[in-house]
């Protein structure tokens, strides 16, 4: 929006795009909703969520697919199976504690720090766990616990740390998408705390020589 500084009248709405509108404003006006899938409602953004998650997950598990096939005995092209699950599961768990640390720190007045530092902190603990975890499967553990954990917290942390509201009151104000969203966080961590635990035996021998080599 622009006004007149010594007025404060308004002038006119701003293009996105230079200071007259034009084609390339018009397509850049356009290309947000088509990225974002928000032009049909939850049903748009619920299919173009889908649609990058399939994306994501077919490409991690091609990759990991074709590093296990080419993988002998002497452990060749293991740093590039580790790598790929430091960044496939990483990323969401730099995410979660990136909006962990909004939601602690916008009350305060501090979340443009926190978020990007959150962030930073998480991916560099992904990184370090994927330099020193024992197996791959440790690794592809620890991270999908930490990010199911973070899951399970960040309704609770909206709703008590950050004061925001209830799901009555969200909907009552058209707001479900808030509803919506506490919902896929709280069945996507339990999915993930829940799959961790069913292959804890297997996972859990290579927790041994890292605990050892803490303890001593």
């Amino acid at each position: 929006m622009l006004y007149k500084g010594a007025t404060a009248e308004f002038v006119r709405a701003k293009p996105n795009v230079g200071p007259q509108p034009s084609a390339g404003g018009t397509l850049v006006g356009i290309m947000g909703p088509l990225h974002f899938g928000n032009f049909a409602g939850m049903l748009s953004k619920a299919i173009w969520f889908g649609l990058g998650f399939a994306m994501c997950y077919v490409t991690y598990t091609g990759m990991r697919l074709w590093v296990v096939r080419r993988r002998d005995d002497t452990g060749a092209l293991a740093w590039l199976e580790r790598t790929l699950t430091a960044v496939l599961f990483g990323l969401p768990f730099g995410l979660v504690a990136a909006a962990a640390a909004f939601l602690v720190a916008m009350p305060r007045g501090s979340a443009v720090y926190w978020t990007t530092t959150a962030f930073l902190i998480a991916s560099g603990a992904a990184i370090l766990a994927g330099a020193m975890a024992r197996s791959n499967a440790v690794l592809t553990t620890m991270l999908k616990v930490a990010t199911g954990g973070g899951m399970l917290a960040l309704p609770l942390l909206r709703l008590f740390a950050a004061g925001g509201p209830g799901w009555a009151e969200a909907i009552a104000a058209g707001q479900p998408v808030i509803a919506a969203l506490d919902l896929v966080f709280v069945i996507g961590g339990a999915w993930l705390v829940r799959d961790c635990w069913t292959i804890w035996p297997r996972a859990s021998r290579g927790f041994g020589p890292i605990l050892g080599s803490v303890k001593a």
